[in-house]
């Protein structure tokens, strides 16, 4: 039942945040875990097509947008009606919209388009950062057991779901598909997976005995210590920044890499001193690799990192010397 209350918005149109925040516990019904981070009044419109902006409805329904703990939700608060409630996880961009007022947010499933911010690239950058924030609570949670993330992997045809809570659970994966994947505990406590994905049989026709070519396998697992988990975006903050390169392939020389496999999603994790390298096939023939330090910014950078590089490099990236490539984007 909907009580009466102080308006969100006033007379003038001002938002009353503290309104808001009461209106949100009472609407939406999360627990007290669920904590607002910003809110803001602007317009939403949507599309159910992907066609692009002008398609589905062009009908413009002012409210308040809430950035939540693990939501991006809006209300319209005059019909006093939720008109749509975006999980995080869910989330795969948010990106400026067609002007300078309005924001664009992606799912799998659709686009959400809000319009008539007043101050757009104030929220966008808070929107950003609690996204981000989620995704990195979202891969700390999974990250004490490696293969908990799920890892996907190709075993005669078909997608087989890496989910050991431990290194006999994944001995055991590697026991059921021994011709095809190699499963490994490392001294540091992280898993290796290899895979070939021409099995055993297919290298060693000629000679029965003969080991598999170090060639026919990659390096597939070998997790970091500490990782962000991202999914493609245009916009970085703070001490993350973006480099485009083309589709990367790792062969028996490159440097080790966890490969997470959802759908689509292709996730590579390099370590190098105090750098991460994270990146996300978002595209059939590209990728964006994150870059995250472990101190606030870097030692060479004396303002505050909150500027997007980018970089074209040819296709074999683990085969650069990480040295020049980070001399070739920070310098």
């Amino acid at each position: 039942m909907w009580r009466r209350s102080k308006s969100p918005r006033g007379r003038d149109g001002q938002l009353n945040k503290q309104a808001a925040l009461e209106q949100f516990h009472r609407f939406f019904g999360f627990d007290s875990s669920e904590k607002v981070l910003h809110v803001c009044a602007c317009g939403l419109k949507s599309s159910k097509n992907s066609g692009g902006f002008f398609s589905g409805s062009k009908s413009t329904i002012e409210g308040i947008l809430y950035g939540s703990t693990n939501h991006l939700s809006f209300i319209d608060p005059r019909n006093k009606k939720l008109q749509t409630k975006l999980p995080l996880e869910n989330v795969t961009a948010i990106r400026p919209g067609m002007d300078s007022t309005s924001l664009q947010v992606e799912t799998s499933e659709r686009k959400h388009y809000f319009v008539d911010f007043k101050d757009r690239n104030e929220s966008m950058g808070r929107f950003m950062e609690i996204w981000t924030q989620h995704q990195s609570r979202a891969a700390s949670s999974a990250f004490d057991d490696p293969l908990s993330i799920g890892a996907n992997v190709q075993v005669m045809g078909q997608n087989v779901k890496v989910t050991g809570r431990d290194a006999m659970a994944a001995a055991a994966f590697a026991k059921r598909h021994s011709d095809k994947v190699k499963v490994g505990l490392n001294a540091d406590g992280s898993v290796n997976v290899k895979i070939n994905p021409r099995g055993r049989a297919a290298s060693s026709k000629k000679k029965q005995a003969a080991a598999p070519r170090n060639d026919d396998w990659q390096v597939v697992s070998g997790a970091p210590r500490r990782y962000v988990r991202m999914r493609g975006h245009t916009g970085l903050q703070k001490n993350r920044m973006g480099i485009y390169v083309e589709k990367p392939e790792l062969g028996s020389g490159g440097y080790s890499a966890y490969k997470h496999i959802t759908g689509d999603w292709y996730l590579y994790y390099f370590k190098s001193n105090k750098f991460w390298f994270v990146g996300s096939r978002i595209g059939k023939r590209s990728g964006w690799l994150y870059v995250q330090s472990e101190e606030q910014y870097p030692d060479n950078i004396s303002k505050p990192w909150r500027y997007f590089w980018s970089l074209r490099l040819v296709r074999g990236l683990p085969s650069l010397d990480l040295d020049d490539l980070m001399m070739k984007v920070l310098g």
